[in-house]
């Protein structure tokens, strides 16, 4: 039964079978059910709906038996995507994701104006040097217009099995802090649930040293604190250097994520490494945003500006085998080209055509340090994770998703001079071959990131202990319950807690 039990999760999770509906509050249960040798059943302080506040859940989770309480369950933190925290100003005012106001005058006929990426760069800003006046604000609950709840699942689903939230902003991490709180009676609770927010505008590799601030400088003080409140027993009994931590990535948070365990020393403190929809060796997306724009927020203009004066965007371009397809002399797709994007030749002799078939230089596109900050996130993710006899592997699990139209190759012909030029034109338009549309565009990733990049390090790294599950899900994690995205749910936390 319970093996039977275990294959009809497996298949949910790859490909949607044994449907069900659950919400998030549903998920304990089936925990409870699946893995009782994982986390009894008597452990799961939410069985009913779950108290909307902190300080309720703390009080349900204090009720728990003492040996579910002192169960020695490990920190994990939750790091957020490209775009998913929000942003203040100076002044305290909200940039992004902007007032609902700032999206409507971005959508008004003829309107040259666009609020939510004008205020998302103050001209005292030189992001590549990292001198920044803005601030993350917490985790994005909710994106304006399309109301789609970004991570919320998931944080609710660790909630109810006993994980408590806490949100931490990189730019406010101040030492000899104390991340213990006290509620309302005076006892002192300690968090083991980290919202890791970030400047997302900012080179990964400097959100990956404020990571490294966050996990050896605070949180390992701090589960030493907690196992000790826990217990009743003297702080000393417990090591500092065996706190165990888990991340959980999505999406651009893989690039943080894995710069700390490569090149900060990381491996020697996490146990385990949830992949969600990571970029690992790029997204088309990227590359199409730095040449002729992709009109998500205002028009392609705004968009193509701004991309390239954000670190970040440059680090996501594509270099998966595959990115680029060489065109035949009939028009249909051919071999895979292999260009270098690191190299600044490309951009300064190359040229990319659009919708309307107009021909431009990709060298007013070009900016050097961008190119600089993408070579070496390439090198980085080329590495594998240190893994010694002393220290066990780091566990790590790719979530994939799959079965969403995606733009994952563009085609290239080459002009008479033998330069590149880069068809970066919509392949969902009728004027493209069904060839094309089959090679590039149908059911080749989540949305956003292809499959090849999600599963890039997987294949390239087969000595690495590691899992995979395949879901028909969108690029978002935490937006509308399905039974796909549920399931997968169950996975994450047999596998956090196994």
């Amino acid at each position: 039964m319970y093996k039977k039990l275990l294959l009809c999760l497996f298949f949910t999770s790859v490909l949607g079978a044994c449907a069900k509906h659950y919400e998030a509050r549903d998920v304990s249960s089936l925990v409870a059910k699946l893995y009782p040798h994982i986390l009894p059943p008597e452990c799961i302080p939410f069985e009913e709906e779950r108290p909307s506040d902190t300080l309720s859940r703390i009080r349900h989770i204090k009720k728990l038996p003492k040996h579910c309480r002192t169960i020695e369950r490990p920190q994990i933190i939750l790091i957020h995507g490209i775009k998913g925290s929000k942003l203040e100003n100076a002044e305290g005012v909200n940039v992004w994701p902007g007032s609902l106001l700032d999206h409507a005058i971005a959508k008004l006929p003829y309107s040259n104006s666009c609020p939510v990426l004008d205020k998302l760069i103050e001209p005292r800003e030189d992001l590549f040097s990292a001198e920044t006046v803005m601030r993350p604000s917490g985790l994005l609950e909710e994106i304006p217009v399309s109301k789609q709840r970004v991570y919320k699942s998931l944080v609710d689903s660790l909630e109810y099995i006993g994980y408590i939230a806490k949100e931490i902003d990189a730019a406010a991490l101040n030492p000899g802090k104390d991340l213990c709180e006290f509620d309302q009676t005076g006892a002192k609770f300690c968090p083991d649930l980290w919202i890791y927010n970030y400047d997302w505008r900012l080179s990964n590799s400097y959100n990956a040293v404020k990571l490294k601030l966050l996990i050896e400088d605070y949180l390992q003080d701090h589960h030493v604190k907690k196992m000790a409140l826990q217990t009743g027993e003297d702080k000393s009994k417990f090591s500092r250097d065996k706190s165990r931590f888990i991340i959980i990535a999505h999406s651009m948070g893989n690039h943080i994520a894995e710069h700390y365990l490569k090149t900060l020393g990381g491996y020697h403190k996490v146990d385990k490494f949830i992949s969600i929809s990571a970029p690992l060796m790029g997204s088309m997306d990227a590359f199409r945003m730095l040449t002729k724009g992709i009109e998500q927020t205002c028009s392609q203009e705004h968009d193509r500006k701004l991309a390239t004066m954000l670190p970040s965007t440059w680090e996501l371009l594509p270099w998966y085998s595959g990115a680029f397809i060489e065109v035949n002399k009939d028009g249909s797709p051919g071999k895979e080209l292999s260009i270098d994007l690191t190299d600044p030749k490309i951009w300064e002799e190359s040229f990319y055509k659009d919708e309307q078939g107009k021909v431009y230089p990709l060298k007013d596109r070009y900016h050097k340090k961008g190119l600089e900050y993408f070579s070496y996130t390439k090198q980085r993710l080329s590495k594998q994770i240190p893994c010694f006899a002393s220290k066990p592997c780091v566990k790590r699990l790719y979530v994939v998703g799959f079965d969403k139209n995606h733009l994952s190759c563009i085609p290239v012909s080459r002009t008479k001079q033998g330069y590149y030029l880069f068809d970066v034109s919509d392949l969902s338009q009728s004027k493209h071959s069904k060839d094309w549309k089959k090679r590039c565009f149908w059911s080749s990733g989540d949305g956003t990131v292809s499959i090849t990049s999600q599963m890039g390090g997987a294949l390239r790294k087969l000595s690495e202990p590691s899992q995979m599950i395949f879901l028909k899900a969108e690029h978002a994690v935490g937006g509308k319950s399905t039974p796909e995205a549920t399931e997968s749910l169950v996975n994450f936390i047999s596998f956090l807690l196994k």
